[in-house]
């Protein structure tokens, strides 16, 4: 990875933390799940990668089953 990609990558990052706690602090208020949470973070990551690239928090990789 570059420089420039990891940029990138705090980017997107930084502006879907950005998006969550702008559009879900009522969630983060009472305390939810961290699932939850995670799943909430993914969905604003979505729009910034796919269809390059599929943001699943749930996604668990045996190292041996490709993903695509």
């Amino acid at each position: 990875m570059t420089e420039n990609d990891f940029e990138e990558h705090a980017k997107n990052l930084a502006c879907a933390i950005g998006c969550l706690f702008e559009r879900d602090r009522d969630l983060l208020e009472i305390n939810i799940n961290e699932r939850t949470t995670s799943s909430r973070l993914a969905y604003y990551l979505t729009d910034k990668y796919e269809p390059l690239l599929k943001v699943d928090c749930e996604y668990n990789s045996d190292k041996r089953t490709p993903l695509y």
